[in-house]
């Protein structure tokens, strides 16, 4: 192979290896060299790439913006370290000591931020390694600012375990550790099986030379970036390619990506700007300063916006920063002057705020503060963010047709169900009858052979009247069963109610996913099939999937119901339409608010007989406390107060709840009693953890809410249904237990002529058991609730942030519906009931209360 294939080779090949930073350590980190002829292949697959890595391919990937040197940082100073300003600029002029500063509290505070935003970051980084998401670092460090490598914390020299990643351009590193790297890569070989070393070893990169600057700094254009150019020691994995603009991209489409940013840098504003209009995950790390602390500012208003647009759709947003400020303005609670850099970011956010999406998800955003966020409120929070980028996007329209959409869909089921109920009633009253007449001509040729064959029996001279009329009665009776079995066998209505009652819980179902986002209308790409090591295929097949929008995947699923309703016995028949005034979720909030003590019992942890005490206990003098406290926020002169260290959501709601008081008692004149000898506000208060959240059927569910308004309603359901199956069950058992003894004892002492009435007695009762199929609805409910109390013990076992994690919110949600499903009783064949019972039908139907 002489020298120009060898180039040609590296040109259009992957190359892979690994490195150490220094003899001493004991990281390995992997590294993959993808040229920009392989990235511009139509057959190029990220997965591979991240094989090659070994790791898996990350959920998430979070870009970290910040601003290495913590002495360096703008920050906007809290109310408490407001006097760090003043002593700032009083020490301004005197000689400063190693930190830039001569002010000791200052340093102080330096510390104490540093040392919080380790444990957060730390915190983070933990939290994004348990819910499969990965970072996004810088691949370079300035060894200047080794201490206060941001992006660093994180992984804590990798303690955390996390995908710390680096993309970069070979040019950005020194072209003696590119000489390195390049020497040490070996070629991904094309195999079924997993890429290989080729017994390639580890690269070592000595860090003295640019720890000491003992490298020359030239003005060679590819050696003026000397201090900027060693690998940043938080990496854990490292790519590269001779284009990284076209790297960058292939990375984004593939991975979703989101924000932290600490301080922040020039470059963060944009890309805030960016995560805000896409609704991407954005973390911002509050009183860290410069864009960070500007994001925030900008970000308060901008809730003050949503929460005023929602009275008004006309309301302008509020400027986050001056429109008049020049270079060197020095705003309140700012340690340093803005310059040029700051400007840019505060014109950027104020036309951000101007052109806030209207269709705005606030949990996208969260604000982490230093000095208050707690590390269980930190990954609750965090994971709740990260779950946005699995959610639906936004579409001009969207949410309208949206409303309309699951509008439909619960009208439909609605009507459906309606209609079941109408059959259902239909088949109740033709099985009644026919169960009834078939055991009355069996008790009537009973009686009248008694008395043809005992004709010394006179019944007071009735005798030659009921002859004839039991005569009578034994050749209409017959004819009546025949044609009752002949109008079930005509109108059917058993089977329209099995078909429309299927369809109306295929409806339910498909809606709950669809709420939920899980399965076919999952936003979430599925994952790579893992690839088998022994199996070796002959040949590489690609395979493109053309991936299907949910609201496209739903309606599909309609259609289908609806053609395999067309294709049932409903199709000879017409459905009666509901009045306009009918509320389609009637049934599904009525499930909600009732056995709210079953539902609460498994929601709910216990509390101790004190606890229980102290929660009840609200008495007039803590009303009047809080009406005091509200009345004084809400009468506050608007020039003093600091909206942006309070929350804007918070005053609103404040505001609101002031609105709903009676305006006497906002005066203080306090008025003891209302209602059944109670005030208005206390017997609110008392009630208000009573309050049931009912289901709008609109808004997209969380795991948490499919818990709260799917999951427990029905176990509390299904809990109120076994013992009404089982004393059904246990009454027909016991019914045709004492019938049969009956007609064994008519038989013993000389009353055989009674006994086909007993026998038939027990037959109707048998028929009635068997059409109502009570046993098999017990077995298969009781299985239900097991599988769903097994779901709630693994469910209740998982951390704060295995909830969040989207394949475990859609374990809970599918295995919920299947087991919801296979509960479904069957009223019909045998046939259906064993496939019903198996879980394999799709003839499966419910209960109608």
């Amino acid at each position: 192979m002489n020298m120009d294939e060898v180039n040609e080779r590296k040109k259009s090949k992957v190359r892979m290896g690994t490195f150490r930073i220094g003899e001493e350590s004991f990281l390995s980190r992997r590294y993959v060299y993808i040229p920009s002829a392989c990235l511009k292949s139509p057959l190029f697959n990220m997965e591979e790439i991240f094989e090659a890595l070994e790791v898996d391919t990350p959920n998430i990937l979070f870009r970290v913006f910040q601003t290495p040197r913590v002495k360096e940082w703008n920050l906007r100073l809290p109310p408490s370290r407001q006097y760090l300003v003043r002593e700032k600029i009083e020490n301004n002029n005197e000689s400063d000591d190693d930190e830039g500063v001569s002010s000791g509290p200052l340093r102080h505070y330096h510390g104490v931020l540093r040392e919080n935003c380790k444990r957060l970051l730390l915190g983070t980084g933990l939290a994004c390694k348990k819910a499969g998401a990965g970072f996004r670092i810088t691949e370079s460090w300035n060894p200047e600012a080794r201490d206060d490598a941001v992006a660093g914390w994180i992984t804590d020299d990798n303690k955390a375990n996390v995908l710390a990643l680096g993309c970069a351009c070979y040019k950005d590193f020194h072209p003696s550790i590119w000489k390195q790297l390049e020497d040490g890569m070996s070629y991904v070989e094309e195999s079924d099986d997993t890429p290989v070393m080729n017994g390639a070893k580890d690269v070592i990169i000595d860090p003295e030379p640019f720890l000491n600057d003992e490298i020359e700094v030239t003005r060679d254009p590819k050696t003026k970036r000397i201090k900027n150019s060693f690998p940043h020691p938080g990496m854990s994995h490292l790519l590269l390619s001779d284009n990284l603009e076209l790297l960058e991209k292939k990375l984004t489409e593939h991975i979703p990506w989101g924000l932290i940013m600490v301080n922040g840098s020039v470059a963060a504003a944009d890309y805030y700007v960016e995560a805000i209009q896409k609704g991407l995950p954005t973390i911002l790390f509050q009183h860290t300063g410069y864009t960070t602390d500007m994001a925030v500012q900008a970000y308060k208003k901008a809730k003050k916006l949503m929460a005023a647009k929602k009275h008004n759709p006309h309301a302008l947003a509020e400027r986050a920063f001056p429109d008049d400020m020049k270079v060197g303005h020095h705003l309140q609670k700012w340690l340093k002057p803005f310059d040029q850099d700051h400007m840019d970011a505060c014109k950027k956010l104020n036309i951000l705020l101007e052109n806030w999406p209207s269709q705005f998800n606030e949990d996208s955003v969260f604000i982490v503060d230093m000095f208050s966020t707690t590390e269980d409120e930190l990954q609750d929070r965090l994971t709740q963010t990260m779950g946005v980028v699995f959610g639906p996007q936004h579409e001009v329209g969207g949410h309208m047709s949206e409303s309309k959409r699951l509008t439909f869909a619960w009208r439909t089921r609605a009507k459906y169900l309606l209609n079941a109920r109408s059959f259902k009633l239909k088949s109740d009253i033709l099985n009644a009858l026919l169960v009834v007449f078939t055991l009355l001509s069996t008790v009537s040729a009973v009686v009248y052979t008694f008395l043809f064959y005992n004709e010394h029996i006179d019944l007071d001279g009735a005798r030659v009247y009921m002859l004839p009329i039991l005569l009578k009665a034994n050749l209409l009776l017959p004819l009546v069963a025949t044609l009752l079995r002949g109008m079930l066998s005509v109108f059917n209505p058993t089977m329209k109610y099995i078909a429309l009652k299927n369809a109306a819980v295929k409806v339910e179902m498909e809606i709950y996913q669809y709420r939920t986002k899980v399965g076919k209308y999952s936003f979430r790409k599925p994952p790579a099939p893992s690839k088998d090591k022994k199996k070796k295929k002959k040949k590489k097949e690609v395979k493109v999937v053309v991936p299907v929008l949910p609201r496209v995947a739903f309606s599909k699923e309609m259609e289908k119901i609806l053609d395999e309703l067309m294709a049932s016995d409903v199709q000879h028949g017409s459905l009666q339409e509901f009045g306009k005034d009918f509320d389609p979720l009637l049934d599904i909030n009525k499930r909600i608010t009732s056995h709210r003590g079953v539902q609460e019992s498994y929601s709910q942890p216990m509390i101790s007989a004190e606890e229980s005490k102290k929660k009840s206990m609200f008495n007039g003098t803590g009303t009047r406390a809080m009406l005091q406290k509200l009345h004084s926020i809400h009468h506050h002169d608007e020039e003093q107060r600091d909206f942006d260290d309070v929350e804007a959501g918070d005053i609103l709601m404040m505001e609101r709840r002031i609105s709903n008081i009676p305006e006497a008692t906002q005066k203080g004149e306090y008025e003891p009693f209302h209602r059944n000898g109670r005030s208005i506000v206390e017997e609110d208060a008392s009630n208000s953890g009573n309050e049931v959240e009912l289901d709008d059927g609109l808004k997209l569910m969380s795991a948490d809410e499919y818990l709260s308004l799917r999951m427990l309603p029905m176990v509390a359901e299904l809990s109120k249904k076994t013992p009404r199956l089982s004393t059904w069950s246990s009454t027909f058992t016991v019914c045709v237990l004492v019938l049969s003894v009956s007609a064994a004892a008519l038989s013993t002492f000389d009353r055989s002529d009674f006994v086909p009435a007993a026998l038939a007695l027990s037959g109707g009762i048998t028929a009635w058991a068997s059409y109502q199929q009570t046993d098999l609805r017990l077995v298969l409910t009781n299985n239900a609730l097991s599988q769903l109390n097994q779901l709630l013990v693994w469910w209740d076992g998982l951390t704060m942030i295995e909830k969040r994690i989207p394949i475990n919110k859609e374990t809970l949600v599918k295995t919920c519906e299947v087991a919801i499903i296979s509960q479904a009783t069957v009223v019909g064949g045998a046939m259906n009931a064993d496939n019903a019972a198996s879980g394999e039908s799709d003839n499966w139907s419910g209960e109608d209360d």
